[in-house]
């Protein structure tokens, strides 16, 4: 894997990160954020 690759790919979770900070404010459940995160990078570290 590229740098560049590796930085697009961190680029990426950081923006999820942010969502996810979003839906916490918004009273979201942890358990949910928990299951949701989990997706959200496996499907990143996969591809």
């Amino acid at each position: 894997m590229s740098l560049r690759d590796l930085n697009a790919k961190i680029n990426k979770v950081y923006a999820m990160v942010k969502v996810l900070n979003e839906l916490i404010g918004l009273g979201m459940s942890k358990t949910k954020l928990n299951v949701l995160w989990f997706i959200i990078l496996k499907f990143y570290l996969k591809n």
